[in-house]
Order: structure tokens, then sequence, then C-alpha cells
């Protein structure tokens, strides 16, 4: 789903044209907060759409007070270079991963066994031209709000089978961040032409609210701080070797 794998991007979160473009240096966070399918058939029944629409309302310190879960994650960024938590890995270890948007690489990195493995996103071949795909039904809330201090405008996306809210911003820490993490992937790829397209007309994400299949409701906050990093959290530690993976090389 086009909505889906924009949001996916974030998590991992175009070319720049006309001037130069600024580079966002600092931590990208992203915080999930989610409410299990018996708290909202409590809160606002059974039907999902009805179920949305009450539970968007609802700020986050009311999400957490009706015991919504909680879960954060990190991305260090500086220019085209971006750092994030891998987790623990079979055989591995606690991981953390380095990417490149410059060059297409990512590392994954084990300091316990003090070697890392890498592979190219870039390679393979295009997804190919996929015209025929429906285009996600795109409806303005006509209202905006403030998250994060910035002003952001509010759509109702259907891509198929989900529905999402989404609100927007212009904001040139957050369209920075999201075209960089957009050229990590192949620019001939099908999804990420479609992304592209979608971000430059209405703005990169700052929250999304969705009722999942499952019944249960999330909500998806991003959130940036500048901050000056050090060259070294991007770069592989000396001593480290490299070491081939199955599907890597």
């Amino acid at each position: 789903m086009i909505v889906r794998t924009a949001l996916l991007l974030a998590l991992i979160p175009l070319h720049a044209t006309g001037a130069a473009a600024q580079r966002f240096e600092g931590v990208s966070t992203t915080k999930t907060f989610r409410l299990s399918s018996d708290i909202v058939t409590e809160q606002a029944g059974d039907d999902q759409d009805k179920a949305r629409d009450k539970l968007s309302g609802l700020t986050i310190d009311q999400l957490v007070r009706l015991g919504a879960e909680v879960d954060s994650q990190q991305t260090q960024v500086k220019g085209t270079r971006l750092r994030s938590a891998g987790g623990e890995m079979p055989g591995m270890g606690p991981t953390y991963v380095l990417m490149d948007a410059a060059t297409g690489m990512m590392q994954m990195v084990a300091p316990a066994q003090r070697t890392y493995t890498e592979v190219s996103l870039r390679d393979g071949s295009s997804q190919g031209d996929d015209d025929d795909a429906d285009e996600p039904e795109i409806e303005p809330l006509g209202r905006t709000q403030v998250i994060g201090g910035l002003r952001c405008t509010g759509y109702r996306i259907t891509d198929q089978d989900e529905v999402s809210i989404v609100w927007t911003t212009n904001d040139p820490a957050f369209r920075d961040l999201f075209e960089t993490q957009m050229r990590i992937l192949p620019d001939d790829d099908t999804g990420v032409k479609r992304i592209r397209s979608l971000f430059a007309r209405y703005g990169y994400p700052v929250m999304t609210q969705e009722v999942e299949q499952d019944g249960s409701y999330r909500v998806e906050l991003w959130s940036l701080e500048p901050r000056r990093l050090a060259d070294s959290l991007f770069t592989i530690p000396a001593g480290f070797s490299k070491k081939t993976a199955p599907g890597m090389r």
C-alpha cells in the first residue's frame, strides 16, 4: 500500500531541487501509541469508521491515560547518513544500523562480535511500471492543528481497505529528512516515485492515526531535535571486520 510504504520509509525516517538543500543534523524520534482492540471497543464501539473519528480527537496524554502501549524509536541523522538501533539479532547480539543515502549502502554493526555486514539497497531490478495501480483517495479535512510546534494540515487517506488520518508539514527539516530517506532506495522504483509525488503535493507526515485490521488503534508521531553529532557515530569502528551474511555482500 502506498500510505503504508510511506510510513515505513519514515522509520528506516527525493532528490532536492532548486537551491542547495538544508541538511538536517540531529535526532529523529518516532513514537507509536497503540490502544488494544478491547479498549477501542470499550471507548468507541465496534464500527471502525466511527471509532477512528472519535479516537482521533483524543490527545496523546488521553491515549496514555487510557492505557496505550508506547514504543519509541530514534534515528540519528547527519546530512545523508543515518544511524538507528537494530535490536537483538540471533548469533550477533545487540546491533545498530548505519545507512548512507549518498551511496545507498546499509551496514549492520555487531559491537560484541566486532563485525559488520553490508548490503546495497539499490541493488536489484526496478519494481516495474504499475500504472494500473489505484491511487489513494486523499480528502482534506479542512482544518489544521499545531503538533510539536508545527502547523500541520490534516488529510483522510483511503488506500484500498486502509483508512488513515495523516497530518503533514512542509517544514524544511522534515522535508530534508524524508527526502534523504527516499534517496536510499532506487530512483526507478515505482513505489518510490508515487510516494515522492504524494509528499511533494501534500507535505511530509508528522502524525498518523488509524484503526488497524485487528481493531486496535495506532498513532505514530514524529519529532526532530537539531543537535550536533560526531562523525564517528556514522562510521564503522576501527578494528571491526566485514562479515558475509546470507543474502548480503
